[in-house]
């Protein structure tokens, strides 16, 4: 679907059938839409075509799902170094991450992130981050108890770098660490000098970031006019972004899979404050949440490092840059952000593991196989994505829904007879096909 065609089905350069050194960085350098960017994924592909023997979504998929379930697994070990270092005990520390894991890696959100094969950038991407982060967890510990932690610093470097060698988004990782200053850790450190340099190793960072913000990605992506191939400007787009992290946020508290149509290329565009309402209101509630989380950084930094985290995670996606207005794989690491403030329900540290296990057990894990089963065969993903077109946003029905005779952009069908698919998966799927009537929508120009 969508970027799976001109990153893998249609390129050549990852179909290698030796392991040799030319092959292997030809195929590293072939993600033509970031010219060469991105080689980590672009390696793993290739080395899926190499073991299979050609392109099968299945063995593509399945490499996915392992790599999600690594960093699920990665998840619960640096959450539980964070829980500590927030003073829960460590029996409270292992359920409470083990729990927030759980959540995490069956949340409905992750199906798009997982199964959208090419997403395998963002998945590989958030599994180095989170080393890097307990990383970065294992230097401030041995920082705290005045031990040598320099073997601590160049392993989070390295994590780091493999994450933006995945997707260019985890350069992002500095303000994580920032945020976890600021709330859990407090510049802690066993000798004065230590806190003194990291207060003003971060300034500097802040500072410099801020200036690359303001000098060069501002004047480089701000646009009074419409950006090409789209139909909003930067304001619209920011104004836009509002509404899109609410919907984010109602969806993972409500993770119902007639929420989640995956394809939101009809989401309508906030043109001022009040056009629409929801503009101003999403707005106003995006700041209470921020205003709510910076004041409560002390007495509960777990929850404010949370919310802080989430809006951290989508500050490259919900920015002026030109991209997409609404991606769910957007929120796998930020998703690990909302698990986080479950913990805000509980006074102690020994109540949390009571609150959320029920719901997740039952509710969760439910969504999340409806929202899954549809992928498992071509005609299950253009049902499910009909079914979804007039629940959430008018959505078109066929922009790549891979087994509709219209898979590419710009073409539509031309008559009743093309537009009947041709259902070669499970029967169960082929009970839902629906009826096409007339041609679908026109496609919106790129």
């Amino acid at each position: 679907m969508l970027d799976d065609a001109q990153t893998i089905v249609n390129n050549p350069l990852i179909r290698i059938t030796q392991l040799d050194r030319e092959s292997l960085l030809t195929a590293a350098a072939s993600f033509q839409a970031g010219h060469g960017s991105r080689p980590l994924a672009m390696l793993s592909f290739a080395l899926d075509y190499w073991r299979h023997g050609g392109i099968d979504a299945p063995a593509f998929k399945a490499t996915n799902l392992l790599i999600h379930v690594l960093t699920t697994f990665a998840l619960a070990w640096m959450l539980r170094k964070l829980l500590m270092l927030a003073n829960w005990s460590g029996r409270h520390a292992t359920t409470g991450a083990l729990v927030i894991a759980m959540a995490w890696g069956i949340h409905p959100l992750q199906v798009s992130a997982v199964l959208y094969v090419v997403q395998r950038m963002q998945t590989l991407s958030t599994f180095f981050v989170v080393l890097a982060l307990w990383a970065y967890f294992a230097l401030r510990q041995a920082q705290m108890a005045g031990r040598p932690a320099w073997r601590w610093g160049l392993a989070a470097g390295a994590c780091w770098l493999l994450g933006m060698l995945s997707k260019e988004d985890a350069v992002i990782f500095p303000l994580y660490c920032l945020l976890l200053e600021l709330t859990v850790l407090r510049f802690d450190a066993r000798q004065p000098l230590r806190r003194q340099s990291l207060r003003r190793t971060y300034l500097a960072m802040a500072i410099a970031g801020l200036g690359l913000y303001l000098l060069w990605v501002l004047p480089h992506y701000w646009s009074w006019q419409a950006y090409p191939g789209r139909d909003f400007n930067s304001v619209e787009r920011l104004l836009t972004q509002g509404r899109v992290l609410t919907l984010y946020l109602g969806q993972m508290l409500f993770p119902l899979p007639s929420r989640m149509p995956f394809n939101y290329d009809t989401f309508p565009i906030s043109r001022g404050l009040l056009h629409p309402p929801a503009t101003l209101a999403a707005l106003l509630l995006l700041a209470g949440l921020l205003v709510w989380a910076w004041r409560w950084r002390r007495r509960r930094p777990i929850f404010s490092f949370g919310v802080l985290l989430f809006f951290a995670g989508h500050l490259i996606t919900s920015n002026v840059i030109p991209l997409e207005l609404v991606f769910e794989h957007r929120n796998q690491l930020p998703c690990s952000a909302f698990c986080l403030l479950w913990p805000i329900c509980c006074r102690r540290p020994a109540h949390a593991g009571r609150f959320p296990v029920a719901g997740l057990l039952s509710a969760w894990p439910w969504s999340c196989w409806r929202r899954a089963a549809p992928a498992r065969c071509a005609p299950g993903i253009g049902a499910s994505r009909f079914a979804l077109r007039n629940t959430a946003y008018e959505l078109p029905l066929t922009r790549h829904a891979p087994g509709w005779p219209w898979p590419a952009r710009g073409l539509t069908a031309t008559s009743k007879a093309e537009a009947t698919p041709t259902w070669t998966g499970p029967s169960r799927y082929r009970q839902r096909a629906p009826r096409v009537q007339d041609q679908p929508p026109p496609m919106p120009t790129w």
